[in-house]
């Protein structure tokens, strides 16, 4: 059904002792059968797991799923329901931007150590405006931060006007992507080290708030809200640190 169904306007308990017209017609508020899709309803959960440590979705199905018949020939409808993981697609989300937002193409691009996400975003935009206060960063304007051996790296992906940055904390060891909102700044020259160290990290990986593992569920979430993703919070950045010394 591709409109709203003008019955959830009415009050709880009407309409109420509804009758037929002279000839025979019920002209009230309703939908006709041609107007209800074949298949079950679905409403997608969205579920902040700070047990696992990461944002899922999960649809729930329901409507009626069958016929039973009765001894005595007749049938019945049988309602029921159902849970199934929803997985959130990237390519979806970049859909969702292209259609709403300002964005530049898509431009020649070096992103060999990406994750998968990173790189389906940077294939089909250049940079976007999100909510006047997201700015996705072309791929030229990454900023590392090199944070040690044992610690994820962070790579700016998204600007805020507030001076803060969306950024992946890349682990290398594990493999893994969290993503973290933190503010990033310019390290002078004279004190880098063996790494690039141009960036450093200015806030306290304790207080750094994580949203889990996803960059579509991120980026979904933000779009529904108008940019805030505080409801995605999963942890802090000094939980994915790995204590020094360990092998």
């Amino acid at each position: 059904m591709d409109q709203p169904n003008p019955l959830l306007e009415l009050p709880i308990d009407e309409p109420r002792d509804a009758t037929a017209d002279g000839r025979g017609f019920y002209r009230g508020a309703g939908i006709r059968t041609d107007q209800v899709p074949a298949t079950l309803s679905r409403a997608t959960v969205n579920v902040n797991d700070q047990v696992a440590g990461d944002n899922r979705a999960v649809a729930l199905h329901a409507g009626l799923v069958g016929v039973a018949q009765d001894d005595d020939g007749g049938l019945r409808p049988v309602a029921g329901w159902y849970l199934a993981p929803a997985t959130v697609e990237i390519d979806d989300v970049i859909d969702r931007i292209v259609r709403d937002h300002d964005t530049t193409p898509p431009q020649p691009m070096s992103l060999f150590d990406a994750p998968a996400e990173i790189v389906a975003l940077y294939r089909r935009i250049g940079s976007a405006t999100l909510f006047h206060t997201w700015r996705l960063l072309p791929v030229a304007e990454h900023r590392r931060v090199y944070r040690g051996h044992e610690d994820p790296s962070l790579l700016t992906i998204i600007d805020l006007a507030d001076g803060r940055s969306v950024c992946a904390a890349l682990d290398n060891e594990t493999q893994s992507t969290h993503w973290v909102l933190c503010r990033v700044e310019e390290v002078a020259a004279e004190r880098s080290d063996e790494f690039d160290d141009r960036f450093r990290l200015v806030d306290e990986p304790a207080d750094v708030p994580v949203y889990g593992t996803s960059l579509a569920q991120l980026l979904d979430a933000a779009l529904d809200s108008d940019g805030d993703i505080t409801h995605l919070e999963t942890g802090r950045l000094d939980q994915l640190d790995r204590p020094t010394g360990r092998p």
